[in-house]
C-alpha cells in the first residue's frame, strides 16, 4: 500500500448514512478482547477512571496531523456533524472539553511534511503541539529522536484498559517505555487490518461448482490455508478474451499487490520478524519457515496461473479494486478501510470478507495484521511536566467516550450495516478482529534499514530464493537495531 492513499482516507467516513443515534447499546467489544461499559455500580459513564472533578482551566491540547486522514477528523470538526461518524467524534470532543475544562485544536500537514515540521518544533524547543497523531512505521523516528516521551509517566494514561489497544502498546514498547499509543480512539485501529475480499459472483459462477462448501463453510471449518487458496485461484481465472495470455479484460483468481499485503501473508501464517528477550530485541527472520512461506510467495506470483500482482503504487491499487469490482478478480487483499470506497460501495456483484489463509490446518488460529503505518499517538517531548495531567486525561477521555460511541458508528453501524454485505461477513469480521498479531520490528522496520520490506523488495526484484539477499543484509539490519536501540536507552 502507498503510505498514505488520500482517496481511501478521505472518502471513507464521509458518506455514512444516519442510521443510529450517537449512543448506540449492545456489545460493543472495541480494541481490547473485553467489552465492559464503566464500572459495576456506574459511578462513571464511560470505562475510564478519570476523577469527576478534573479541571485544567482551559488548557490547549493542541494535536498535529495529516489532512485527508482519519487523524484530521479524529480532532472533530464542527461541519462534519452530517454523518454520523464524524458526528460522534464531533460530540466525543465537545465532552471531553466540558468535562475536562480543556480545549481541543489540530493543525493538518501534509504526512510527507510532518516528521519536519515536528522535528523544527522540538529542535527550538518551541511549544507548538502537545500530541502528534503519526502514521506508524512512517514516523517511528520520533522516538530515538527524542521527539516524543514515554507515555507511561503521564498520569491518567490506563493502557490496560479495553479501549486501548494494549496488546500492540505492549509490543511497541521498548523496555516498559511506551512512546506510542492506539486503540479506539482512531476508527483506524480496524479500518487498517488487512483482509481478503471475496467476489460472490465470481465464486459462485466458477467456484460452487466444483467446492460444495462456501467461503464462510471453509474459514470456519479450519480448512482456509494458503495452499487451499492456490487451489480455488486455478478455477477462478479465466482468459476472457481468448488472446492466450492474461491481461486486463481477463479474470484472474487473485489480485494482490507485492508490498504491504505480503508483509500480511507472513504474519497471517505465524511469521515474526523479532521477539523480545532479557537480553533486548532479536531478529529473527530466516527461519526454515519464513523460507518455506517467502518461496510459496514466489511461487504465487510468479508461477501460479491466474494471479495479477500489483505494485505498490496509487495507480495499481486503482486498477486492482477496478478489476474486482468489475468481476474480474476473485480474490482481493486490501485493509479493511476500502469497503468505504465508492468502487466497492457500487459494486453490483456482492463480496465478502475473510481473513486471510493460514500456513496450514494445524495452525490454531486465523492470525490478522495492521498495516504497519497505523495511526498512533505520541506526545511531544516539549510539553511542560505541569501540562502532563491534562494530555494525559484527555488521551484517556478520548479513548473512553470512543469507545462507546465513535467504535460503535464506525464498527458496527458504518462497517457491518452499511459497507460490509451480509452477516456472515460480518461475523467473519469479528473473526479477524480477535487474534490481531504484534510485532515489534514490524513497526519499528523503518527505523531498522527498512527490515519490513526485505520480503517484498525480494518478491518485486524476482528473487526466487531470499536467502542471498537476507545474508548479505543481516549484518546492517543487527548494526542499525543496535543503534536504534542504543538511542533508546539514552532517553531521559
Amino acid at each position: 500500500m502507498q503510505p498514505i492513499t488520500k482517496k481511501i482516507l478521505c472518502v471513507m467516513l464521509l458518506p455514512v448514512l444516519l442510521l443510529a443515534g450517537i449512543a448506540c447499546t449492545g456489545n460493543r467489544g472495541g480494541a481490547g478482547e473485553s467489552s465492559g461499559t464503566g464500572n459495576a455500580d456506574g459511578s462513571y459513564p464511560y470505562g475510564d477512571d478519570l476523577p469527576k472533578d478534573l479541571n485544567f482551566g482551559k488548557t490547549e491540547i493542541r494535536f498535529i496531523t495529516t489532512p485527508n486522514a482519519i487523524n484530521s477528523i479524529d480532532v472533530g470538526e464542527e461541519d462534519n456533524q452530517s454523518d454520523t461518524v464524524n458526528a460522534a467524534i464531533w460530540r466525543r470532543n465537545r465532552e471531553i472539553e466540558e468535562r475536562l475544562n480543556v480545549l481541543i485544536t489540530d493543525r493538518k500537514i501534509n504526512y510527507t511534511q510532518l516528521s519536519a515540521q515536528v522535528g523544527d518544533s522540538v529542535m527550538s524547543q518551541g511549544d507548538d503541539y502537545e500530541v502528534a497523531l503519526i502514521c506508524g512505521s512512517i514516523h517511528i523516528a520520533f522516538a530515538p529522536n527524542g521527539w516524543v516521551i514515554d507515555m507511561s509517566r503521564v498520569n491518567h494514561l490506563d493502557f490496560s484498559k479495553e479501549y486501548w489497544g494494549t496488546r500492540l502498546i505492549d509490543a511497541i514498547s521498548y523496555n516498559g517505555k511506551k512512546y506510542y499509543a492506539t486503540g479506539d480512539l482512531t476508527p483506524f485501529y480496524i479500518a487498517d487490518l488487512f483482509v481478503m475480499y471475496v467476489n460472490e459472483t465470481v465464486w459462485v459462477d466458477n467456484i460452487s461448482p466444483k467446492e460444495s462448501k462456501s467461503v464462510f463453510q471453509i474459514v470456519n471449518d479450519g480448512e482456509w490455508t494458503f495452499e487451499k487458496m492456490k487451489s480455488l485461484i486455478a478455477n477462478g481465472h479465466k482468459d476472457l478474451d481468448g488472446n492466450g495470455y492474461m491481461d486486463n479484460n481477463d479474470r484472474y483468481g487473485l489480485l494482490c499487490q507485492i508490498g504491504g499485503p505480503v508483509d500480511a501473508f507472513m504474519l497471517s501464517q505465524g511469521i515474526k520478524y523479532s521477539k523480545k528477550t532479557e537480553e533486548g530485541i532479536e531478529i529473527t527472520l530466516g527461519t526454515t519457515k519464513y523460507i518455506d512461506i517467502y518461496e510459496k510467495l514466489y511461487d504465487l506470483f510468479y508461477a501460479t496461473e491466474g494471479v495479477k500482482s500489483l505494485r505498490p503504487e496509487e495507480s495499481d491499487d486503482i486498477l486492482g479494486r477496478k478489476l474486482f469490482a468489475d468481476d474480474q478478480g476473485l480474490f482481493y487483499v486490501d485493509r479493511v478501510v476500502a469497503t468505504g470506497l465508492d468502487v466497492f460501495r457500487n459494486m453490483k456483484s456482492t463480496y465478502n470478507i475473510v481473513p486471510l489463509p493460514k500456513y496450514s490446518e494445524k495452525q490454531k488460529n486465523y492470525i490478522t495484521s495492521h498495516y504497519n503505518g497505523a495511526q498512533m499517538v505520541g506526545i511531544l517531548s516539549t510539553v511542560p511536566a505541569g501540562r502532563y495531567d491534562a494530555v494525559g486525561a484527555t488521551l484517556e477521555l478520548m479513548s473512553s467516550v470512543s469507545h462507546e460511541t465513535v467504535y460503535p458508528q464506525y464498527y458496527e453501524v458504518a462497517l457491518k450495516r452499511k459497507y460490509i454485505q451480509g452477516d456472515e461477513s460480518a461475523e467473519m469480521l469479528d473473526l479477524i478482529r480477535k487474534n490481531i498479531t504484534n510485532d515489534f520490528l514490524y513497526i519499528w522496520g523503518n527505523a531498522v534499514n527498512n527490515i519490513t520490506g526485505l520480503t517484498w523488495i525480494s518478491l518485486q526484484a524476482k528473487e526466487a530464493s531470499i536467502s542471498s539477499r537476507l545474508s548479505a543484509n543481516v549484518e546492517s539490519y543487527n548494526q542499525a537495531l543496535a543503534t536504534l536501540t542504543e538511542k533508546l536507552d539514552a532517553l531521559k
